[in-house]
Order: structure tokens, then C-alpha cells, then sequence
């Protein structure tokens, strides 16, 4: 079972592309080889160190704003040649280039898989036109594709709602490596170690967690703030750190770097504000927390609603954020259970969150194309 997987990212040693390779190692272990189609002159050194994936590259344009245009145009140019030689009984492609892609896949008569990792981010000029691109690939493309993919409902419900599909869409959610992502066997009781990885955007609402921590701090309670990642918002906290030993902050960190920085923490923490991006995204950075044995903090973006019901995750109001999630902090730690709480989020983490259990659904999909593919 041949698989071509059409990625227009840099695979650089970070969260966001170890998702795209977790997902494709987890369907290698179902019985599908992987070809991924790649930008060139990438820094692609993370992907290419899995052996069993076939690279091919095209070239596209290196402007912001210009990249997605290049490579749909690159793809209608060069996708041929690809299929020829590897023969793929399915396609997998991001929105960002479906245009390139269906064109070719009907040529030749393969199935293909419209897939959608998100909607924009970014915002100002760059965000309107990713907006713009994003919208005409569900408009136009997303019909014409053999199957469609999102992350969660809720960015289901933002597309039919956006451009009123009423075709079948399934989920395949982000997972979590549970083999990388361990708890520390035995946790220090105090202080209470609170940690945030990843951009470090105000939009992200980030800097709040600097007004819980002296917050906490105002009120006697012995806990330390961990950070990690890269961002604007950066030097707030490391100003942070030099005058306090409450604050751990490091810059961006390898992805392997990451488990070990996560395993002795108490508490995780995902201050998200209100925004598209963050209300239909799959919520990885929660299933990394639960997997490392960590309690966790949220607020009430759409994306963090399904697993609200869990005892290990606290949820709380995104309108106050500073307040709410200082008040959920300290319920955690008042309770005494923050130790029997990070056991039960590694549990939750084996039964729901692993990269086998979330693309389960995906794969049926693909030995479906495949199989009404060769008996048409």
C-alpha cells in the first residue's frame, strides 16, 4: 500500500513537524509505505532521518506570501513525473496546495485526501492573504477530493459553517508519542513546578501567565513558572528570570529536548485566548502534558472542550483569564492530589491519545479509496 503525502513545511526539529512524521509513522506501522513530497532547499534533516520515507522535493518560491501560490504552480508542474515514478494508490495533500494536486491526481486517476492541519495563524497582511488562499482551496478544491480530513469537530464545525459543505469530513486529531513522553517516576513535592511550551505569541495569551505567577507568588504559594520556546514574548520572561528564581526560561529547545523539560512538572498550562486557530486546533501540547503525567490548566477555547471532563484537566474562563487560571491553580493544589491527578492524565493519555488510537479513522478512509480504486 503505497502512500503519497503532499507536506509544504520546512521539517524542522520542532512539535509542529514531529505531528506531520508521528502521524505518518503511525501509519507506516499499519502497512502503508510513505513518499512525502517537499519543498526543496528545506532544512528537511528531520524527516529525511527516518529512513523508511521516500523524499521528493519541488521548488518553491522562498517569499512570504508568494509560497503558497509558487507551490500549488510547482505541483502542477511536477507532481506527474512524481506519481509516475512512485505509483501511489492514494494521496494525502495539505489545503495548501490541493489546487496543484487535483488537477494531477484526476489525470492520472488517483485517489486523493483533501487534508486541513489548521486555518491561518498569522494575522495582518501575511494572514489575509493565507486567509484568502485558504478559503478558495475549501470553496473550490475540497470538492472534488475522493476524502476530506480536519483535526476536531470544532474546526468541522468552522468549515461547514464557513462554506456550508455538507459532504462526509472525519477527524484525525494530533496524538502523542507515549515512548518519548514519560512521567519522572518520583516528583519533588514542592515547589510546584508550572510550565508553558511552545510560541511564545501575545495572542497565545502567554504574558498572563507572568500576572498568575506573582500573583501566586503575592499569595505565599511556592511554585515556579518553566518556558520554553520562541516568540516576541521572550524577553518579557527572561527579564523575568534574572531578578527571580521563580522563573525558568529557556529559547526554543530541540524537539527531543522536550519530554525531559515536561517529565518533572507538576502542572501544564494552555492560557489559549479566543481565535480561530486556537479554538479548532488539536490540542497537542494537552496530550503531551497528560502523557508526561502533568495536571493541567486551560481555558475554554472550543479545542480544549472535549476533554473537559477529565479530573486531571481543569478548564476555565478564557474572559478572565489572569483570574481564572490563578484559581485554578490554586484548587489543584489545594486539593492534595496533584500526584494522583498526573497519574490519571498518563492513563487517559494510553487509552485515548496515542498516535495508533487517532488514525485509526484515517486509515480506514485510505484502504477505502485504495480498495474502490482497483474495483471501480
Amino acid at each position: 500500500m503505497r502512500l503519497l503525502y503532499i507536506a509544504p513545511i520546512n521539517f524542522e526539529d520542532d512539535m509542529f513537524s514531529s505531528a506531520w512524521i508521528s502521524r505518518a509513522k503511525a501509519l507506516e506501522a499499519k502497512g502503508w509505505q510513505i513518499a512525502f513530497v517537499i519543498p526543496e532547499n528545506s532544512n528537511n534533516s528531520i524527516i529525511r532521518n527516518n529512513e523508511n520515507f521516500r523524499i521528493f522535493n519541488i521548488k518553491r518560491s522562498s517569499i512570504i506570501g508568494l509560497q503558497g501560490i509558487s507551490w500549488e504552480r510547482a505541483l502542477r508542474l511536477g507532481l506527474g513525473n512524481i506519481i509516475e515514478k512512485y505509483n501511489p494508490d492514494v494521496i494525502i495533500s495539505d489545503w495548501n496546495g490541493s489546487s496543484g494536486v487535483l488537477q494531477v491526481a484526476e489525470k492520472f486517476g488517483v485517489p486523493w485526501v483533501f487534508d486541513d492541519h489548521s486555518p491561518p495563524a498569522d494575522g495582518g497582511i501575511i494572514g489575509n492573504l493565507q486567509w484568502y488562499h485558504y478559503d478558495k482551496s475549501w470553496k473550490k478544491n475540497s470538492i472534488y477530493a475522493d476524502g476530506v480530513v480536519v483535526l476536531t469537530p470544532s474546526q468541522e464545525s468552522l468549515v461547514r459553517n464557513r462554506y456550508g459543505h455538507e459532504f462526509p469530513i472525519i477527524k484525525c486529531q494530533s496524538g502523542v508519542d507515549l515512548d518519548l513522553f514519560n512521567p519522572l517516576t518520583r516528583k519533588t513535592s514542592l515547589p510546584i513546578r508550572m510550565v508553558y511550551h511552545g510560541s511564545l505569541t501575545p495572542e497565545r495569551g502567554v504574558l498572563d501567565l507572568i500576572k498568575v505567577t506573582e500573583a501566586l507568588l503575592s499569595s505565599r504559594f511556592d511554585v515556579i513558572l518553566r518556558v520554553f520556546g520562541s516568540g516576541p514574548c521572550l524577553p518579557q520572561f527572561q527579564k523575568m528570570a534574572e531578578t527571580s528564581n521563580n522563573y525558568e526560561v529557556f529559547d526554543k529547545v530541540q524537539f527531543q529536548d522536550v519530554p525531559k523539560l515536561l517529565s518533572d512538572c507538576h502542572i501544564g498550562l494552555l492560557p489559549w485566548s479566543s481565535g480561530t486557530a486556537f479554538s479548532t486546533s488539536s490540542p497537542i501540547k494537552l496530550f503531551e502534558y497528560a502523557a508526561s503525567g502533568l495536571t493541567v490548566v486551560g481555558t475554554d477555547v472550543e479545542s480544549n472542550i472535549p476533554f473537559a471532563d477529565s479530573e486531571w484537566f481543569k478548564v476555565v474562563d478564557r474572559g478572565d483569564p489572569v483570574n481564572s487560571i490563578r484559581k485554578g491553580i490554586i484548587e489543584l493544589i489545594s486539593e492534595g492530589r496533584i500526584s494522583s491527578l498526573g497519574n490519571s492524565a498518563r492513563l487517559d493519555a494510553e487509552k485515548r491519545f496515542s498516535w495508533d488510537m487517532v488514525t485509526q479513522e484515517l486509515h480506514l478512509l485510505l484502504l477505502n479509496l485504495r480498495e474502490n480504486d482497483r474495483n471501480p
